[in-house]
């Protein structure tokens, strides 16, 4: 293949199936490349919470092929929790020999603190802060603003997903997918993995992932084999996913089962084994957890530690607030339980848990609780409940006219909205009808008033 002028080339190493059968043909078929292996730098951004049995893979089968060609291995990690951590080179060499799976702060970390699994729906949130944010520093320090061609490891069978990452082509990144080029899709480039380097490679996930183990039977049957083979892993899953039940019962690893239901009937013995970890927590505390939901999915939370310290005293407090139950594994009060299909609606209980899980509470999440709590009240009394696409309306008249003399965005008076315990999305669609009837002219990216289309306003109060 003919070369090309010599431009960095940066392959985003996944360390599964895909890239891997990448850099194995580059290193072994010089044909299949235009471009000289100086200029190649291969980036990793380590999780810190793969199974080690990819570590194993790519350092007894990839890595001495990269010392053998000189090839240049940069891994990095997220510094930790806060963006303020930075980005850690964890290595950068042309002979790289060790695997630092681990990386700095974990995902794992995250997930524990927030008492939370990864999201199975919308953005994959997890993915861009562990991959997609430590990648964009490296290769921003790496190429220094010069021109350089991106190699990404989506295969013939994923078209979308090339559609997608092509549109984030820029002036000085040129994404490129050498699998389409050649018609690989993912048999074709499986069975070059196994022939080229004599060994069934593995997908690379999180040990936790909830799309390691979707509802197809052979994927959850080859997620819970790695379990077995590595019960730390099966442990810590569980552990997460335990955590995110005690503080919401709805939020299970996998999107139509849990974790432990699954391991409960294929390998009992890790389940025993987690649950033996998770009752030798030497510290326990009482946490309180509020939700005010406003729709499906739509829901802002409070959690408070109330107190920690040994788990009988914790229980002995907990009973304090009313009758206990056990349900997904912890101990629970619901002082409010959450009625189901009627919005809005708040839920208040208190949990018993293993201690570590931070407090945190969503910034609008008071004037949600109460603003909820006063349509409950009316509800209850059979009152007339206050009408939310009312108010909203009310709410952003005031706004947009005691903002007259500056400019404004949909998000600045939804967020404005939020603070004051007025809901978003009727703030959102009333600034939308407003803006449709021509009330508001455009300054750049912003809005301002269109005081011909107004005449006199009178907003009624909130």
């Amino acid at each position: 293949m003919a070369r090309r002028p010599r431009t960095l080339v940066i392959l985003s190493y996944g360390l599964g199936w895909d890239s891997t059968a990448i850099l194995v043909r580059w290193l072994l078929d010089p044909s299949s490349r235009d471009f000289d292996l100086r200029d190649l730098i291969v980036v990793t951004a380590m999780t810190g919470d793969e199974f080690k049995s990819m570590g194993v893979l790519v350092e007894k089968y990839i890595l001495p092929l990269m010392r053998a060609h000189g090839v240049r291995f940069v891994q990095v990690a997220r510094g930790g929790a806060s963006t303020r951590a930075g980005v850690t080179i964890l290595d950068d060499s042309r002979s790289p020999t060790k695997v630092y799976l681990d990386g700095v702060y974990k995902l794992s970390d995250e997930m524990l603190e927030s008492a939370t699994v990864p999201q199975f729906g919308g953005a994959r949130l997890c993915s861009q802060k562990q991959k997609g944010v430590p990648l964009d520093f490296i290769i921003d320090k790496l190429t220094k603003g010069k021109p350089f061609r991106h190699v990404m490891g989506f295969n013939a069978d994923e078209l979308n997903r090339v559609a997608r990452d092509a549109s984030y082509s820029t002036v000085t990144r040129k994404s490129e997918y050498p699998l389409v080029t050649w018609g690989w899709g993912r048999a074709k480039l499986s069975e070059y993995v196994r022939e080229s380097l004599g060994v069934e490679w593995e997908k690379s996930c999180c040990t936790f992932c909830p799309f390691a183990g979707s509802c197809k039977a052979e994927k959850m049957e080859a997620l819970t084999s790695r379990y077995t083979a590595e019960p730390e892993a099966a442990v810590l899953a569980l552990t997460i996913e335990r955590r995110s039940l005690a503080m919401n019962v709805r939020q299970p690893l996998f999107a139509k089962t849990s974790l432990f239901d699954v391991l409960a009937q294929t390998d009992p013995a890790l389940v025993a084994l987690f649950e033996k970890d998770w009752n030798s927590a030497k510290a326990w505390s009482l946490y309180r957890v509020r939700r005010s939901f406003r729709g499906v999915g739509q829901a802002v939370r409070s959690l408070e530690c109330i107190a920690t310290g040994p788990k009988a005293r914790m229980l002995a407090r907990q009973a304090s607030f009313g009758e206990v139950e056990h349900t997904a594994g912890s101990p629970r009060v619901f002082v409010q339980r959450k009625v189901e299909d009627v919005f809005p609606v708040n839920e208040d209980m208190y949990v018993v848990a293993p201690a570590g899980v931070a407090p945190k509470t969503n910034a609008m999440f008071d004037a949600y609780w109460v603003r909820t709590g006063e349509v409950e009240a009316a509800r209850a009394t059979g009152a007339d409940e206050p009408c939310p696409k009312a108010r909203a309306m009310s709410f952003v008249l005031r706004y947009v006219v005691t903002h007259a003399a500056n400019t404004f965005t949909k998000g600045d008076v939804q967020r404005a909205a939020g603070a004051s315990g007025v809901f978003t999305k009727e703030a959102g669609a009333a600034y939308d009808e407003l803006k449709a009837e021509g009330r508001f002219g455009k300054v750049g990216k912003r809005m301002t008033l269109a005081p011909a289309a107004w005449g006199s306003v009178e907003a009624s109060p909130a």
